[in-house]
């Protein structure tokens, strides 16, 4: 099985609110969710893990190394909610991983981003090695993963688009006037005044949203 030694380099987070974009040469920051691997705590169905992780924006996968340094990507994460860094905290529904961005006591802004790697006339996904490791830190997940390598893909064109869902009672749901009147009941009429003056609305426009909600939620 061909094995992928990753080197990571620090790089800065990238602003969280980038709306759809065409560029050459896929960054590290666009590629992951955090700017490096980081400690933090996974949170499954009947357990908690902590360990050091990264989340990749492309696949929608959990990174994480194992003791000779290989990256490699959790397969099995069908019963995995959320993933806890100390400042950061993503909740994962139907294998996508959305950040949380909390507006009130009970609700939240989540932002799913998209990266299509685009490779000649068509939209692809990167080639992928499966392997199954023993991970010596997390070593109580049954970790099975594959190899990535970052390198293959990194000179392509892409496309990353951010979209703002709301997080509430466990759910992700669509931003709309539906959904906001259940998260900010007291906020009724100011949500209708809202929506009827914008009868089209840009989900990807993420500091609109925050900062509505954010108004809502207060």
């Amino acid at each position: 099985m061909k094995r992928i030694i990753f080197l990571f380099f620090s790089f800065l987070l990238a602003a969280p609110y980038v709306g759809a974009q065409a560029n050459a040469g896929i960054p590290a920051d666009v590629f992951y969710l955090m700017p490096e691997m980081t400690r933090g705590t996974l949170r499954f169905q009947d357990r908690t893990v902590n360990g050091k992780f990264n989340i990749c924006a492309v696949d929608q996968t959990l990174r994480f190394l194992d003791e000779k340094g290989v990256e490699l990507a959790l397969d099995n994460d069908a019963d995995l909610l959320q993933v806890h860094f100390t400042d950061v905290s993503f909740v994962h529904a139907e294998h996508v991983f959305y950040r949380l961005y909390p507006v009130s006591n009970a609700a939240y802004v989540a932002v799913k981003r998209d990266v299509t790697v685009m490779t000649d006339t068509k939209r692809s996904s990167y080639g992928m090695d499966s392997q199954t490791t023993a991970v010596q830190e997390i070593g109580v997940i049954d970790a099975g993963g594959h190899v990535v390598n970052f390198n293959d893909i990194r000179e392509y064109p892409y496309q990353m688009t951010e979209t703002a869902f709301l997080y509430r009672n466990g759910r992700i749901v669509p931003f709309s006037k539906k959904n906001c009147l259940k998260a900010f009941p007291m906020k009724k009429a100011e949500i209708e005044a809202w929506f009827a003056e914008h009868k089209k609305y840009d989900e990807t426009d993420v500091q609109m949203v925050l900062d509505l909600c954010k108004e809502w939620g207060n």
